[in-house]
């Protein structure tokens, strides 16, 4: 009766900090939550690395149900990554409190506070899902998951804003937001991949730089050629020019020239045709050998 006293009250709690944060966070100060907020950090990057790695299959115009074991380790992995990272943080929100010696905050309440606040990550996998069913459905489950990590970043500023002062909150939320953005590059870059496809015109336009050099006007074309490569001609047949440098060399030939080769290829083949095949030596009487008409060349 105890276990199941406690297994209801971690799914009450996790409900509430999901459907109820402003409830959740007044609850902070004064209840010790311990090794549940570990175990709801761990549920949220398992959810989290399942319903990104998901849709970045998706968005690649695969199933994901042939990835199934490997983005299920993958999102215990992350999970673990999760829970080390939150615990860091927090003790770095907790030092950096404590140095100020006017403001009570305790580790628990800390770890508490940044744990909870991403319950929501665990029903992230619902993105997968719609992908799943539907391909066509790929920008509706983005901007599911998109809804989810925002719910997950509101929860964070009401937990935090319920054990810190306002401007400390706010401190707090930034360093914690950039915390997560260093330790989950990889995240960061799937998530970003996954936008690009959904909606390319997200992508800034490449930018190509202009060529630079010294300019030169050969036979039907024109170079930049950086300064560094020497310009020389050979005199060989159909090369315009030849450049090179102490390590490398770049030899430019004329189209004419090239087109007039191959010309001269197919002309040989066309001239010589196949070619001849002498028929096999018999060993029968001349009297009986079929008279083999010899095409002469």
């Amino acid at each position: 009766m105890e276990s199941t006293g406690e297994l209801g009250w971690f799914r009450t709690e996790v409900l509430r900090s999901i459907i109820r944060p402003q409830s959740f966070a007044r609850s902070l100060a004064r209840e010790h939550f311990g090794l549940a907020g570990v175990l709801v950090a761990l549920a949220a990057g398992v959810g989290l690395s399942i319903g990104v790695d998901s849709l970045v299959v998706a968005a690649k115009g695969l199933s994901p149900l042939p990835f199934l074991s490997r983005l299920l380790f993958e999102s215990f992995l992350l999970g673990v990554r999760v829970d080390i990272s939150i615990a860091a943080i927090a003790f770095a929100l907790y030092v950096t409190v404590a140095a100020t010696r006017r403001i009570e905050l305790t580790l628990d309440q800390a770890f508490s506070a940044i744990a909870f606040a991403l319950s929501p990550l665990i029903v992230a996998p619902l993105a997968a899902i719609i992908a799943a069913l539907d391909p066509g459905l790929l920008g509706v489950a983005g901007v599911v998951l998109a809804l989810i990590v925002l719910r997950a970043l509101v929860g964070l500023a009401l937990n935090l804003r319920a054990v810190l002062p306002l401007p400390a909150a706010a401190l707090a939320l930034a360093l914690v937001v950039t915390s997560c953005l260093v330790v989950l590059p990889d995240q960061t870059s799937r998530v970003r991949m996954m936008a690009y496809a959904i909606a390319p015109e997200l992508a800034a336009p490449l930018a190509v730089a202009p060529a630079q050099g010294k300019r030169y006007d050969l036979e039907g074309a024109t170079l930049l050629v950086p300064e560094v490569w020497l310009y020389s001609i050979r005199g060989i047949p159909g090369e315009v020019a030849h450049f090179e440098t102490p390590t490398a060399t770049l030899n430019a030939r004329g189209g004419e020239h090239q087109r007039a080769r191959d010309r001269r290829r197919s002309c040989r083949r066309c001239v010589r045709g196949p070619a001849y095949r002498a028929p096999p030596i018999c060993d029968r009487p001349a009297s009986d050998r079929r008279r083999t008409a010899v095409p002469l060349l």
